[in-house]
């Protein structure tokens, strides 16, 4: 067996962790959210006008505060909305899930601990 076959192998685990499954699920959620895609949308829109008017030779600053104002406010109700949480909240688990499993690798291969081990074991897959 190759460590290829070993690879899909754990992707195929992966993909039924629960973890990955919440992150799927919270993903389709927020992206389904026409509410929530309208307010990202609007937010990434403020974020290219404040920086169209920040880079001309002579800024109307009143103008940029605010566009800065509602920008935050609009970030504001985006990461306070429960379903865009839910979503970062998955992603976050799985990515802590996946670092994880890159230091077991590494520790495995190399015997010595990634520089991302935190030595706090309740982050981590097993390595030591």
């Amino acid at each position: 067996m190759s460590v290829f076959d070993i690879a899909r192998q754990l992707g195929e685990a992966l993909r039924e962790d629960e973890k990955y499954k919440t992150m799927v699920e919270t993903r389709k959620a927020f992206e389904e959210n026409g509410e929530l895609q309208s307010r990202v949308r609007e937010y990434a829109a403020l974020q290219k006008q404040l920086q169209e008017k920040a880079g001309t030779q002579h800024p109307d600053t009143r103008e940029i505060e605010d566009l800065q104002e509602q920008a935050n406010r609009l970030y504001s109700g985006i990461v306070g909305d429960p379903i865009y949480a839910a979503a970062r909240m998955a992603e976050d688990e799985v990515n802590e899930m996946m670092n994880a499993i890159n230091n077991v690798i590494t520790y495995t291969m190399t015997g010595t601990l990634p520089d991302s081990c935190t030595h706090d074991c309740s982050t981590c897959g097993g390595c030591h």
